[in-house]
This record gives C-alpha cells, sequence and structure tokens, in this order.
C-alpha cells in the first residue's frame, strides 16, 4: 500500500496533536494539581471603631490611595450630632484627626490641592515604611478622633497589599523590594536588600504625574 507524502504528513500531526493533549491532561482521569500561590485573602479598605469615646464620628474611603508610591488616599468623614449636647456650642467643636504612622491633611501633599469640605488626606511617609513595627507590604494603620469636648475615638486601618485596591504581586517581586521573600520557591533564595530600589523612585514619578496632570 502506497501513502503520499501528503497523508503520510497528516497522519503524523494527527499523532502529535493527540499525544501532547493526552500530556497536558486533557483526556482527564487525573486531579489538576493545586494552584501554589493561591489568591489570597482580599481586605476592605475600611476604617473601624476600635475604642474610646462615642463622639458620633465614621470614616469612609472616597478614593484609595497607594502607601508605596505616596499617592494619598481621600477619606470622607461624617459627625453624628449627640441629643444630650446639641447646644447652641454644637458648631464650635472642632475635630482633629491624627495617625500613628501616616500623615491626615486637608492639603493634597503632592498637588497642594485643598481637601472639599467633610474630606481629608492621607499618606504614608517613605521613612515610615522603614520603620521597625511596620511590615512595610501591610500597614495596621490606628487613628485617632479628638471632637471637641465629646472626647477622644480610636479607629484601626489596615493598610497593604493584601487589599482590595492594591497589587497582591507586588510581594512577590522581590526585584522591587527584597526582603528576603522567596515566593516561587527557589533553590537559591533572593538575598534580603539586594534589589533595584525603585520604590523611592515611584514616589517621585507619581509626584511629577499628578503635578503634570493637573496643569493640563
Amino acid at each position: 500500500m502506497k501513502f503520499s507524502v501528503k497523508k503520510l504528513t497528516l497522519a503524523l500531526l494527527n499523532v502529535m496533536v493527540v499525544s501532547t493533549l493526552s500530556a497536558c491532561g486533557s483526556g482527564g482521569g487525573d486531579d489538576p494539581k493545586p494552584d501554589p500561590h493561591p489568591d489570597p485573602v482580599v481586605k476592605k479598605d475600611k476604617i473601624q471603631k476600635a475604642g474610646g469615646d462615642d463622639i458620633g464620628v465614621t470614616f469612609e474611603i472616597t478614593k484609595p490611595g497607594d502607601i508605596f508610591t505616596g499617592k494619598p488616599y481621600i477619606i470622607s468623614y461624617s459627625i453624628t450630632p449627640s441629643l444630650e449636647n446639641s447646644s447652641e456650642d454644637e458648631d464650635s467643636d472642632t475635630l482633629t484627626v491624627t495617625a500613628k504612622y501616616g500623615v491626615i491633611t486637608d492639603t493634597n501633599p503632592l498637588t497642594g490641592e485643598k481637601a472639599k469640605i467633610g474630606q481629608l488626606f492621607y499618606y504614608l511617609p517613605e521613612d515610615a515604611l522603614k520603620d521597625s513595627a511596620v511590615e512595610f507590604y501591610r500597614v495596621n494603620e490606628e487613628l485617632t478622633a479628638v471632637y471637641g469636648e465629646k472626647g477622644t475615638a480610636l479607629y484601626s486601618w489596615y493598610l497593604g497589599t493584601e487589599n482590595e485596591h492594591s497589587d497582591r504581586l507586588f510581594t512577590d517581586q522581590w526585584h522591587l523590594k527584597n526582603l528576603g521573600q522567596n515566593p516561587f520557591s527557589v533553590v537559591i533564595s533572593p538575598v534580603k536588600g539586594i534589589d533595584l530600589n525603585v520604590v523611592p523612585a515611584l514616589s517621585v514619578f507619581m509626584t511629577l504625574l499628578l503635578i503634570f496632570s493637573t496643569k493640563i
């Protein structure tokens, strides 16, 4: 029986395709291997009451920022008037908010823009990421709010790469910031401190980008 070159070539191609699909597991039978890097648990960008007096002040993240580049968060706050203290001096009470690691301000640190009524800016200085109490990729921030004579309230706020608006793969990129992590379990793990040192450059770039965009 004679085979033409064309038919023989097609037959070989069929064999190669079937073999490849079988090797990839498409033939069934074996359970797929578990993902070595499952998606991490995503945390909400949320500021929660953690203690202190009941001053009727709540906070909400209006616009997420970035603790690594210095892009500020925009925080909105609302105040529920107290029925017990609804006096003429109610409007004279002032709200003061401070952060343990970051900075709370009514002026955008990158553009100089003033915050709208009921809003504040928050950013994390680069030096704060070097604090021994900060894990760099995740920060357990603490806010303190003092509202006139009504008292002082404490709030907790988790920031980091596991938040819903953050780059959750940033921790795997050891060449950008090397803390000695070995996300891919290589035999020779990365050496702590040996990286491209680009985090400060990212902050400068973001500053220039925002300033330039406001002038267009």
